[in-house]
């Protein structure tokens, strides 16, 4: 689309035609989309709550499927270290790190 406009500016006037374009989307799917089919209704569940862990099996696999959400954080974490973009210093760092294992064993 910068194509389109050319110059120096082109790619700006894309980028607000693209967002001008997606304002206008948005409030065509706003106005039109619907949560349910035609003549439903949306009913809320009864009970609201966390998730129930029924038995140590199942604990544990709850367990094992938190480990990627803690691993993503760690990665995360490693990367603005000093070690990789350096946006965060060694105690900053040292202190993510601190944040993400208490709020992996919580």
């Amino acid at each position: 689309m910068a194509g389109i406009y050319g110059g120096d500016d082109g790619w700006r006037w894309a980028i607000a035609t693209t967002g001008v374009i997606a304002i206008i989307y948005a409030l065509v799917f706003y106005i039109f989309a619907r949560n349910t089919p035609a003549g439903s209704h949306y009913f809320r569940p009864k009970k609201l709550g966390g998730l129930e862990v029924s038995s140590k099996p199942d604990f544990w696999f709850y367990m094992l499927m938190t480990l990627p959400l803690v691993g993503c954080l760690f990665l995360l974490v490693w990367r603005l270290s000093p070690l990789g973009t350096k946006l965060l210093s060694e105690d900053g760092a040292l202190i993510a790190m601190a944040a993400v294992t208490l709020l992996a064993l919580y």
